[in-house]
């Protein structure tokens, strides 16, 4: 079971990805060109977007979340 998760094909996020998540499907992480990015899809159908970064200033984490 584990040589089925380390042998996936990671793809970066897409809009068609995004559009085609159905309610209680895993997270979808963006391995492309915006790394810090996770897509959820919540109840109702409802996508909630979290971008986690490093700030710069003081090196802390930090996470802003959207729901569409």
């Amino acid at each position: 079971m584990s040589e089925e998760i380390t042998n996936k094909k990671k793809v970066a996020l897409s809009a068609r990805a995004v559009d085609k998540m159905k309610i209680g499907t895993s997270d979808k992480r963006d391995i492309g060109e915006y790394t810090g990015l996770s897509v959820t899809c919540r109840k109702m159908g409802l996508r909630s977007f979290v971008y986690r970064y490093r700030s710069p200033l003081d090196n802390s984490l930090k996470k802003i979340t959207l729901v569409n």
